[in-house]
């Protein structure tokens, strides 16, 4: 998390595939259940905001970016859904963009689309494969592996 104070982190406890969780960052106290699903779940990123979670979680052949807000009644919501995989989402520090990977060209490239109204434009950014996207702390460039 932004202050340092947790962590989020995938964990199969309490059984299921693996579902968020998130624990004071020195260890102590007991870790929190943030999500319930019967898929695969392993965070990306924290937004600018710290109240909310970007994370993939994949069902079958496929795997989606969600969001999950950490407010009293946390609310998952997807962000980009399809048939392929879209995972390793990041958000810009200005908060504008979002990056992440797909497959949806046959291979995995690297992305971005404007945030949070990801549904308004798609703009692939590498050329011959990529995935992990990171931006730099001052938003002004994208690092993926290549």
């Amino acid at each position: 998390m932004p202050d340092g104070l947790r962590l989020v982190f995938t964990s199969s406890r309490d059984g299921g595939a693996g579902s968020l969780f998130w624990q004071a960052a020195d260890g102590t106290g007991i870790a929190e259940r943030l999500t319930e699903s019967p898929n695969y779940q392993r965070p990306s990123a924290v937004l600018p905001d710290g109240i909310r979670v970007l994370f993939w979680e994949a069902g079958g052949k496929t795997a989606d970016v969600m969001m999950l807000t950490l407010q009293k009644d946390r609310r998952v919501q997807a962000l980009i859904q399809g048939p392929l995989l879209e995972r390793n989402a990041e958000v810009s520090p200005d908060g504008q963009w979002l990056a992440y990977e797909s497959n949806d060209s046959g291979q995995p490239q690297v992305f971005v689309r404007p945030f949070p109204d990801v549904n308004k434009e798609k703009i692939q950014v590498s050329t011959a494969g990529g995935v992990q996207p990171l931006w730099a702390r001052n938003g002004e460039e994208l690092f993926y592996v290549a």
